[in-house]
């Protein structure tokens, strides 16, 4: 698994079809206590597909290791400084929940960057509850089975939610800890209509986590932007629901292919 240096933070990857075309190229981002294995299925659609694509550990997710970061600012100006580093030229940045939180930070910070967004299961404002915060500190492998248990809906297997389980406990509690405090000071809200890009707004309509009208808000506000229900998923709908969501996935990128590289 290749990695790069990015301020001066550990960022390891996954690529597919470096180079490609038709543009534009994913670079996938996971949520709060995750890792780019959320995004197999995604990346493997838009890989087979021909598209450029990339997903990453974030720092101190997955094998990026060492410290996370403090706010969403910070992860975002990482997530530049990586497309910069990688040269990726006007990626498309797929992100889920804290993802799609930093996927719009970025967006604000530098959009000649970008050419498009993907928000899966996210929001302007992302609000943590106290019992999740409390819980991290207090007793962590408990607090992440209670957090798993929200993030899934109730027809997800006992298997997928074990494997959800098993992926955020190998994230440190410093690092989740952390994660979901730069989740809990985001908001934005007074700032979606600065969002320029073309933008597609994606949500499990039994979403516990990011409520579905967290994405109409959205989807209000960002101008132009396309609206997705995935009837009966969770906030993990890219797992419950991988070829529906590959299938929203790559029904955007086929609007935007060639305008990445015009």
């Amino acid at each position: 698994m290749p990695h790069a240096i990015a301020s001066g933070k550990t960022y390891h990857y996954i690529i597919g079809n470096e180079g490609a075309r038709p543009q534009p190229t994913a670079v996938f981002v996971h949520g709060a206590g995750g890792d780019h294995t959320v995004w197999l299925a995604q990346f493997d659609a838009l890989k087979s597909a021909g598209y450029g694509a990339v997903a990453v550990d974030l720092p101190g997710h997955g094998r990026s290791g060492g410290d996370g970061e403090s706010s969403i600012e910070a992860f975002a100006h990482g997530v530049l400084a990586l497309v910069h580093d990688l040269q990726i030229r006007r990626p498309v940045l797929v992100g889920h929940s804290m993802g799609g939180a930093i996927a719009m930070a970025a967006a604000l910070i530098s959009p000649s960057t970008l050419d498009g967004l993907v928000l899966v299961g996210s929001g302007a404002r992302l609000r943590v509850s106290q019992q999740f915060l409390d819980g991290i500190e207090q007793n962590f492998s408990e607090a992440v089975r209670n957090i798993c248990r929200v993030a899934f809906s109730e027809r997800a297997t006992a298997e997928m939610i074990e494997r959800g389980i098993a992926n955020m406990l190998r994230t440190s509690p410093r690092v989740l800890a952390a994660d979901f405090r730069a989740c809990n000071e985001f908001d934005i809200r007074d700032r979606l209509g600065a969002l320029t890009l073309p933008a597609l707004v994606l949500c499990g309509s039994e979403d516990r986590m990011t409520f579905p009208k967290y994405s109409q808000y959205l989807h209000e506000r960002i101008p132009g932007s396309i609206l997705r229900w995935v009837p009966g998923a969770g906030h993990m709908v890219m797992l419950e629901e991988p070829e529906e969501v590959s299938q929203a996935v790559l029904e955007f990128f086929s609007s935007r292919a060639g305008f990445a590289s015009s």
